[in-house]
């Protein structure tokens, strides 16, 4: 199963309520989160802060 496959698994998963899903797709989309975050955050340490608060933080707000 592709990578895409594999998240948009999880994310269907994640969405029902399972909490593992959620964890493994938090893990594999962490990488991207930060690259993304680092475009717009240029010091690395606000990206990375930007990152946690996005991919930790946000969805126990859910």
């Amino acid at each position: 199963m592709p990578l895409g496959d594999d998240i948009d698994a999880l994310a269907r998963s994640a969405a029902q309520g399972d909490r593992a899903a959620l964890d493994a797709l938090l893990v594999e989309v962490r990488p991207d989160v930060l690259q993304l975050c680092a475009r717009f955050l240029p010091p690395r340490e606000d990206a990375e802060e930007a990152t946690v608060v996005l991919t930790l933080l946000r969805p126990t707000a859910l």
